[in-house]
C-alpha cells in the first residue's frame, strides 16, 4: 500500500517505524507489516492479507505516526478500509475446484451423451467447456445449459460455493465426433498407403480444439502434410513438429 505525506507536520512516535495491523470483518486481528516512514509520514509497503481473512469489509490500521488535527488536537493513527472478495477458483489447476468440476462434468455427460450433438466436455480454468456438433445450436446449447445447472444443483453442500463460481462455455464444431472417429479408424487401417509414401505417423485422434483428427508425424515435411491432406481431406490437421514414435491417441 502507498501512503501519501500527511498534510500537517506529523510526529513519528517510534523513530519513523510504523506498524500495519489488519482487522477483518469477523474481528480477527493480525500484524501484517512494519516499515519506516519518511519524515512527512509517507511510505510505500507491500502487504499480504491472511488467507484466513473473512470475506467482506475490513481495515488496515497504521500506528507509529501522530498527526495534529485542527478539530481534535491529534490523530493517533490512520489507515485504509479494504473489502476482501472470494478469489475465483482455477478449475483446471486447483485440486478441490478440479474435483468439483469433474463431478459436474460426469453428471452432465450422463445427461447429454445420448444426444447426437454431443462431442465432449472439458475442464477449463473458469469452469467447463462443452463441444457440440448440431444444426440446431440454440436448442442444443439450451439442453447443455439445463444439464449444467441440474448438475451444479446436486453438488454436495460443502462444495456448493465453488460450484456456483463455475461457468459454462458451449462451442459449435463442424465435424461430429462419430465422423472423426470413423476417420481415425480409417487412418489406423491405412498403414500400407502410409508406408508406400514413406509417411510414419506418431499419434492421431479426434481433437475438438481443432475440430479435426489431429495427426503427428515422426518426420514432418510439407510434402508429407500435403499428401495426408489429399488422402484424408480437410477433416485432419497435421502438426508441423517432429513427433516421437507413439501410438494412436
Amino acid at each position: 500500500m502507498s501512503v501519501s505525506a500527511v498534510a500537517c507536520r506529523p510526529t513519528l512516535t517510534d523513530g519513523g517505524r510504523v506498524t500495519l495491523d489488519w482487522r477483518d470483518g469477523a474481528g480477527g486481528s493480525t500484524r501484517i507489516g512494519t516499515t519506516t516512514a519518511h519524515p512527512s509520514g509517507a511510505f510505500d509497503q507491500e502487504v499480504r492479507l491472511p488467507r484466513s481473512s473473512a470475506i467482506g469489509g475490513g481495515e488496515i490500521t497504521i500506528s507509529g505516526v501522530e498527526a495534529p488535527c485542527a478539530d481534535t488536537g491529534s490523530c493517533a493513527a490512520y489507515g485504509a478500509f479494504v473489502t476482501v472478495v472470494d478469489p475465483e477458483p482455477d478449475f483446471a489447476a486447483d485440486d478441490r475446484a478440479n474435483h468439483v468440476a469433474a463431478d459436474i462434468a460426469d453428471r452432465m455427460q450422463a445427461a447429454i451423451e445420448h444426444r447426437a450433438s454431443f462431442f465432449e466436455i472439458s475442464i477449463v480454468p473458469d469452469g467447463l467447456e462443452v463441444v457440440l456438433h448440431t444444426s440446431r445450436f440454440d436448442r442444443e446449447r439450451a439442453a447443455a445449459e439445463r444439464a449444467f445447472e441440474a448438475a451444479r444443483a446436486v453438488v454436495p453442500a460443502a462444495d456448493r460455493a465453488i460450484a456456483d463460481g463455475a461457468h459454462l462455455h458451449v462451442l459449435l464444431v463442424q465435424h461430429d465426433r462419430a465422423a472423426l472417429e470413423r476417420l481415425t479408424t480409417r487412418i489406423a487401417h491405412d498403414g500400407a498407403w502410409q508406408r508406400r509414401n514413406r509417411i510414419q505417423l506418431s499419434q492421431w485422434g479426434p481433437d475438438s480444439a481443432t475440430d479435426s483428427v489431429r495427426i503427428a508425424v515422426v518426420h514432418y515435411s510439407d510434402a508429407a502434410a500435403i499428401r495426408l491432406l489429399e488422402r484424408y481431406g480437410d477433416a485432419i490437421s497435421v502438426s508441423t513438429l517432429n513427433a516421437p514414435l507413439g501410438s494412436p491417441s
